[in-house]
């Protein structure tokens, strides 16, 4: 048997599993997300903490620290690239001159349009030319609501149905003449009345939403005789 021929048969007997299925609920659950919030990308350098105020993501902005012999203490702009996201920062000379602390370049970097520091100190002097990658950030995502989906079968004898929502148990009687949609109709019908979800149905499941996004309902589903 070829690799068509079986993908076929698969099918085949899926098809007819799905048809033959009967006395059941099928549950669908997505569970809540709750709200995230924004992570600005940032970095740790001779103690700085340093962060980036705008542009987000898993590689966040890149500041390039330099020291490139500047004529005075202190640190300054020596040069920007693509948008000011990439800096150099020239920062005291190193043979003429005292050496920058991470105070001056700390107060330099609060005055980026991209970036910003915690606070350095001024006994702590700049000693090499450190390059820096900030990480770490994240867009904000939004909290989710929990949306469950309930889907019958049809019956073959007298039964009862019974969909629980936070331990509250909405039933329905049905038997094997009952379509599928009627009893979507009557489960639907039920379940809706409770406050904590909003349920909906299209004639083939019932499509229920929390109502409050960081809030999860429990559920359950029976069939039984009667």
């Amino acid at each position: 048997m070829n690799i068509f021929n079986r993908f076929i048969v698969n099918m085949m007997l899926l098809l007819s599993t799905q048809a033959l299925a009967t006395n059941t609920i099928d549950i669908s659950n997505t569970p809540t997300v709750p709200e995230q919030p924004r992570v600005n990308a940032s970095a740790q350098l001779l103690g700085l903490t340093i962060t980036a105020k705008k542009r987000l993501g898993a590689s966040g902005n890149i500041l390039y620290i330099s020291i490139h012999g500047a004529a005075t203490n202190g640190c300054k702009f020596y040069q920007k690239h693509f948008n000011n996201t990439y800096q150099d920062i020239a920062c005291g000379q190193r043979l003429f001159y005292s050496r920058s602390s991470t105070a001056d370049l700390a107060n330099y970097i609060n005055t980026l349009e991209f970036f910003s520091s915690s606070p350095g100190s001024s006994a702590v002097n700049i000693n090499t030319e450190p390059e820096v990658t900030l990480s770490g950030g994240k867009d904000a995502v939004s909290a989710k609501a929990q949306v469950t989906i309930f889907t019958p079968t049809s019956a073959n004898t007298a039964k009862t149905y019974t969909i629980t929502i936070n331990n509250i148990p909405y039933v329905t009687q049905v038997n094997a003449s009952t379509p599928i949609k009627a009893i979507v109709e009557a489960l639907q019908a039920k379940v809706t009345t409770n406050t904590a979800i909003t349920c909906t149905e299209d004639g083939s499941k019932i499509i229920c939403t929390a109502n409050t996004a960081n809030t999860a309902f429990t559920y359950a589903t029976s069939v039984a005789d009667r």
